[in-house]
């Protein structure tokens, strides 16, 4: 061998020896901070997760990913990796900090008990770590020992005087204590103490601002601004500032110049902007201006969609849609936003099949769960409603709205104390917002918890006086038989939001109360016919004359509910309902033909026609609507089941696909039994018939599902068991004979 190959054999080889493990770690975590500072939490992530790959078990690798995860929002990931740091290395201080910190804010209050524990352990290696004493006083005020919490950050800030953290804990925990003005002194303390930190003015111009000194407030801002031209956050409350004082003007530019800082988070603030001030077609332009600057910005392109679908411009969002889900037919945001669209436009089988996709990548997707959820709510399968907003819920605890519809949908179902659990179990930051307090509200006074309800709504009250809660207190002043307090606090919600159905709803319950009701319809009229731009109160005027047999009346309010919304498919709905009830079908068709008309994915105006159909005997008619609708949504039970009932006697193979169809989504639906077995008996099925039809009459008992199986019976041998049932369905119903066949 010549001595060149050999020199470059002897340098390939000390190469490879130097590339240790130890070298490799180093290298994936420099390029992990790289990463983490240019944001690219992902990147970051995979770097690190290499790190630890290469050394298992260096406490500094797992806290590396510890933070990256954090940093992306894996919480749990971030704490698993956290954990593990600390169980390697017991001293590392930045690892037992988070760790504490996270258990500091658990409900588990064994949690916080061993964040003291760490934290005690940690302050030896480190005593002049104010963070330490911070989180050590967030920990004994969670333990109720709040002298030495606020031992503890004064503590923290004598040892550092300009540790801006230990002044704003401090300056909550006086606010906490309403010492406002002991607040005000510790924040100006730490102004003094860091006189050229825009960090420090900011917080005492923020505080300014929200104690009634907005002056002095916009001043403290000001000079933050003068140390640090830049700052962001300066800068956006500065712009809010000017807005909420009517510079609108002065808050627009501001605006502008935070949308050219180079946190991408900032680009889109001054569109935003101007479409909250109604300039929506030029925010629209400089949001999708955007969202081309930068084409594998998918928040960017969401904005533009959200931006377009708000302004009512939906084909425009579909298009964007479109064109991204062909570049990328896996986009999950694209999919999840089409989903949406396809959701408020009633298509719910090209709704279900673009959330299925996002959770085919994303299965932990609460927003696809909670939106499959609402395309079962309109295809009314609770159940099914039910598990998807249970699913989004434990993908993401702090998914609130999930969580509130979730209890909702179990009291609806008397499932009380099920509701209750799921609103105790809010995550802490969230169970003083009025939404969790409200519903967990619901569920007490479901279950009769008068006594924790009124405790509830007083705290509640306290942080709001919000309509839903005053409904609450006038439902427990009801139930206590306080009318004039009920009446109070229905009076006092109704003047927060005068076109309020569920407050009027309580008003009517309260008057009924009285053995007053004409009282109620008598005070909504009055209001309706004050607010006579308001569709919501004419129509609910309607709906209660109707009930209270006042036709013609109801019909006015209608008709008064239709001037004030021409573009209203909910009075059309309610005339077409008024006239089916009095018998004008012809009436009735016209105003449902005119919903469809508008609205050609409109599902229950289509019910409704098919229903006129079938009392026409026009069964064409019927068919042909069923198919429509099944067309837009392939899993609509009342469609299957009715299409199948009627198609049964000429293309039974056909009625028995739809039937079977309808009994897999709804398996205990006596009318999708009477249905099943029905079709049975016409096709000469006579032992399955009577399984089926025996079901359905035992479950819920009419004259025409007891004509089937009395025929059902008759033609498996059981002749006077059936001969009993036709007579007794033909005493209650004559007309089955010629209407049902034999």
């Amino acid at each position: 061998m010549g001595a060149a190959p050999l020199l470059i054999l002897i340098a390939l080889t000390t190469g490879a020896c130097t590339q240790s493990p130890q070298a490799r770690e180093a290298r994936f975590i420099k390029r992990g901070k790289e990463a983490m500072k240019k944001k690219d939490f992902s990147k970051a992530s995979l770097e690190f997760r290499n790190a630890v790959q290469v050394a298992p078990r260096d406490a500094e690798a797992w806290y590396q990913l510890g933070e990256s995860y954090l940093a992306a929002g894996a919480f749990q990931q971030s704490a698993a990796a956290l954990r593990k740091a600390t169980e390697l290395n017991p001293k590392h201080v930045e690892a037992q900090l988070q760790v504490s910190g996270m258990m500091a804010a658990s409900r588990d209050l064994k949690a916080v008990g061993e964040a003291q524990d760490r934290l005690t352990g940690i302050l030896g290696l480190a005593p002049d770590n104010p963070d330490i004493l911070d989180i050590l006083a967030l920990v004994h005020l969670r333990l109720g020992k709040s002298e030495q919490a606020e031992e503890e950050l004064t503590r923290a800030l004598a040892k550092l005087p300009s540790h801006l953290q230990s002044s704003v804990d401090l300056a909550k925990f006086k606010l906490v204590g309403k010492d406002v003005a002991g607040a005000r002194r510790v924040l100006e303390e730490a102004v003094k103490a860091n006189p050229q930190s825009a960090a420090a003015a900011l917080v005492l111009g923020r505080f300014y601002l929200v104690s009634g000194e907005p002056d002095r407030g916009e001043a403290e801002v000001r000079r933050a601004l003068r140390i640090d031209p830049k700052n962001g956050p300066a800068l956006l409350t500065l712009a809010e500032r000017l807005y909420g004082s009517g510079r609108v003007d002065e808050a627009e530019r501001t605006y502008l110049e935070i949308s050219q800082l180079p946190d991408k988070n900032y680009k889109p603030l001054h569109a935003a902007f101007l479409f909250q001030t109604g300039r929506r077609e030029t925010a629209i332009a400089e949001f999708k201006k955007l969202a081309q600057e930068s084409p594998n910005d998918r928040e960017a392109r969401t904005r533009l969609v959200a931006a377009l679908v708000t302004a009512g411009k939906t084909s425009d969002a579909e298009s964007e849609l479109k064109a991204a889900l062909q570049k990328n037919p896996d986009d999950t945001e694209a999919l999840l936003q089409q989903g949406r669209l396809f959701l408020s436009s009633r298509r719910y089988t090209d709704a279900e099949n673009d959330l299925r996709r996002v959770l085919h990548f994303q299965p932990d997707s609460g927003q696809a769960h909670f939106y499959l959820a609402k395309v079962y709510q309109a295809r009314g399968a609770s159940l099914n409603q039910r598990q998807e907003l249970a699913e989004a819920v434990r993908a993401d605890p702090g998914f609130l709205a999930a969580r509130t519809e979730l209890a909702e949908l179990l009291i609806a179902s008397r499932e009380n104390e099920a509701a209750l659990q799921t609103m105790n179990e809010t995550p802490d930051a969230q169970r003083r917002t009025p939404a969790a307090i409200e519903t967990r509200n619901w569920a007490l006074l479901a279950l009769g918890g008068n006594d924790a309800a009124r405790k509830g709504v007083d705290e509640g009250l306290a942080i709001a006086r919000a309509p839903e809660l005053l409904l609450q207190d006038a439902a427990l002043k009801l139930a206590g038989k306080d009318l004039a307090g009920a009446q109070a606090s229905i009076d006092e919600a109704l003047k927060l939001v005068p076109d309020s159905v569920s407050a009027w709803e309580f008003l009517r319950r309260d008057y009924a109360a009285r053995k007053q009701p004409q009282i109620a319809i008598e005070r909504l009229r009055a209001v309706a016919a004050q607010r006579p731009q308001s569709a919501a109160l004419q129509l609910l005027l309607g709906r209660w004359l109707a009930d209270a047999g006042l036709a013609d009346e109801a019909r006015k309010a209608y008709e008064a509910g239709k001037k004030a919304d021409p573009k209203s498919t909910e009075a059309e709905m309610a005339l077409a309902q008024l006239d089916m009830r009095q018998g004008s079908m012809d009436s009735a068709r016209r105003h449902l033909e005119a919903v469809v008309a508008g609205e050609s994915q409109n599902i229950a105006a289509r019910v409704l026609l098919a229903e006129i159909a079938k009392k026409a005997g026009d069964t064409k008619g019927a068919i042909d609507q069923y198919r429509a609708i099944l067309s837009l949504d392939d899993h609509n039970l009342v469609a299957l089941n009715d299409l199948a009932f009627i198609l049964c006697k000429d293309n039974p193979d056909e009625a028995l696909k739809f039937a079977q169809q309808a009994g897999e989504l709804a398996p205990d639906n006596p009318a999708v039994e009477d249905t099943l077995g029905w079709i049975y008996y016409r096709n000469g099925v006579y032992k399955s018939a009577v399984h089926y039809l025996k079901t359905a009459v035992e479950q819920d008992s009419t004259p025409r599902r007891k004509y089937h199986l009395g025929m059902a019976y008759l033609r498996s041998g059981d002749r006077d068991l059936g001969r009993q049932m036709v007579q007794a369905a033909l005493e209650a119903e004559p007309t089955l004979a010629a209407s049902e066949g034999r």
